[in-house]
């Protein structure tokens, strides 16, 4: 029964998926558009011309949601085709939920998708990407944050890529966050030292000046022990 109820669901996603990526009045998922559920009750104009903005965003929620029961070949099919979208859709707002979706989608054809919204003119949606990449753990997507952290003009952007580099154990992230702790931000350089925290398993609270000797291969005197207060401080928000 459950193994119904998720292939019916696979299914309504896929169809789904597909009348929102036509986006348009003409093509050949147009005439698809009366057996989807979301456009009956004689919505004559998303029949005719796709779905409005915000059914778009709740069809890429689902995607993100229940990007783990489709099949390998549909979720390339899916990080394909958003992957070459993303860079002409319009609304900053779906472009977002397009980048949470290829992070969901864990597929290599997202990762196209997922470096193209780091160039992004919105920082939200680079910071959305920052925080979707952090699943991965390759070497390549940490060089990929490194860069982030060191060029982006957003200090949230910055402090997303940050973030996310703490979950490497790549010498580039490490590199990466030793220079962000001259980062003009001071929650930026805050959460440097957070990351490589995380990242090394080293702890020397706010020192930064210790931070900069361990980056450059120097053994700081000693290891600061947190206070009460700065763990309860440093447990992640996200």
């Amino acid at each position: 029964m459950i193994s119904r109820i998720r292939s019916r669901r696979r299914a309504a996603v896929a169809l789904t998926l597909v009348l929102m990526l036509s986006g348009c009045n003409s093509g050949p998922f147009v005439e698809l558009a009366q057996y989807n559920p979301l456009l009956r009750d004689d919505r004559s104009h998303e029949a005719l011309y796709g779905p409005l903005p915000v059914e778009r965003m709740k069809q890429l929620t689902e995607l993100a949601s229940t990007a783990d029961e489709l099949t390998p070949q549909q979720r390339q099919q899916w990080a394909v085709q958003l992957s070459q979208q993303l860079p002409s859709e319009p609304d900053s707002l779906i472009r977002q939920r397009m980048v949470e979706a290829l992070g969901a989608l864990n597929a290599p054809e997202a990762m196209q998708g997922l470096q193209a919204a780091l160039q992004d003119i919105e920082p939200d949606v680079r910071r959305t990407a920052c925080v979707r990449l952090a699943g991965r753990s390759d070497p390549q997507t940490a060089q990929i944050l490194a860069t982030v952290l060191g060029n982006d003009t957003d200090a949230q952007v910055r402090i997303a890529a940050a973030r996310a580099l703490g979950r490497f154990e790549q010498r580039e992230a490490v590199q990466a966050l030793g220079l962000a702790l001259d980062d003009p931000d001071p929650a930026a350089r805050h959460c440097a030292m957070q990351s490589l925290h995380e990242a090394t398993g080293r702890d020397y609270g706010d020192n930064v000046e210790a931070w900069r000797q361990y980056v450059r291969g120097d053994t700081p005197n000693a290891e600061a022990r947190p206070s009460l207060a700065e763990r309860w401080r440093d447990t992640p928000l996200w």
